[in-house]
Order: C-alpha cells, then sequence, then structure tokens
C-alpha cells in the first residue's frame, strides 16, 4: 500500500525536475488527497492480494493529478482523469466493458408491424410523382 512517505518521495522527485509544479501541501493535507484516492480506487477496482505495482503506480498518479489539480482541497476520484490511469487500472475494473444486468434472449425486438421497406418505397415513389407534375 502506498504510504505518505511514499508520495512525498515522488512529490520531491518532481520537485528537483520542476519546482514550480509542486506546490506546498502539508502532510495533513496530502495525507488527505492519498485517503480519498485510496477509498476511490477501492470503490472501482477488484485488486488481488497482493496489491499489484501497477495499482500503487496508479494510486500515486491518482493523488499527484489530485494534488495539481485541486489546490489540495481533497475531491473523491479527481485524480482518475491522470494521464494513463485507466490504461493501467482497466485489467483490475470492477465494470466490465459491454457488461449489462439483463441476460440477452434470442433476437431483437421488432420495432413496428410495418415492414419498412413497404413504407419507404411507397413514399418515394409518390414524392416522385408529385414531383414531375
Amino acid at each position: 500500500m502506498i504510504t505518505l512517505k511514499d508520495v512525498r518521495e515522488q512529490l520531491e522527485a518532481i520537485a528537483e525536475l520542476d519546482p514550480d509544479s509542486v506546490g506546498d501541501w502539508s502532510d495533513e493535507t496530502v495525507a488527505g488527497v492519498l485517503a480519498a484516492e485510496h477509498a476511490a480506487q477501492r470503490s472501482v477496482l477488484n485488486i488481488p492480494a497482493p496489491r499489484p505495482v501497477e495499482v500503487d503506480t496508479a494510486l500515486i498518479l491518482r493523488v499527484l493529478h489530485n494534488l495539481a489539480t485541486t489546490d489540495g482541497e481533497p475531491l473523491v476520484r479527481v485524480g482518475v482523469h491522470a494521464e494513463g490511469v485507466r490504461e493501467i487500472e482497466a485489467p483490475y475494473s470492477k465494470v466490465v466493458k459491454g457488461d449489462t444486468d439483463e441476460p440477452r434472449t434470442g433476437s431483437p425486438k421488432s420495432r413496428g408491424s410495418k415492414p419498412a421497406a413497404t413504407n419507404t418505397a411507397a413514399t418515394t415513389a409518390a414524392t416522385t410523382q408529385e414531383g414531375i407534375s
């Protein structure tokens, strides 16, 4: 599990490269954002034990993005928009693309009682005849 120390180390590394990109966030603020993003991540992922490294990496990215975009006011799930987070977390997602609550049965339901081709052909012929006269 990612700790406050881990996040602080990442912030220090970023500050060495670009001091203007890192704010002066208190430990309390960083811990709050970490807790919010951890809870948000748990709510959308099936995380196996032991925690995969990529899930921890995604959590750090979530926290860093949250801090950078919210001035340290923790907002739940804002970090999921950080670049690469969705791709990293995709294998562990609780939501399966195309998954629905309703079971599929047979063929799709008919949309109407009249065949569309009959209506279309009659309408086209009538319009063409009116346009010629």
